[in-house]
């Protein structure tokens, strides 16, 4: 455990997140949009690109429910 200034980070060590929309909490046609935990709980389909002694790659995606975007990863 680490000791910084707030619980979350103490227990955070990083990662490859997305956040979008990317802005200040807002509403839109009456639902509440946050800026944070956008993707944290939304399944994400991964796939083996390639797999040999000299190159390994993957890619891994996700369709938002409520966002009309693709999501990709490489």
């Amino acid at each position: 455990m680490r000791s910084t200034d707030n619980q979350f980070e103490d227990y955070y060590y990083g990662g490859w997140h997305e956040v979008l929309p990317n802005s200040p909490g807002f509403n839109y046609r009456g639902q509440r949009w946050d800026n944070t935990a956008r993707f944290r709980l939304t399944p994400w389909k991964h796939a083996i690109i390639r797999n040999t002694p000299e190159k390994v790659s993957s890619s891994s995606g996700l369709r938002p429910l409520r966002i009309p975007i693709l999501i990709e990863k490489r």
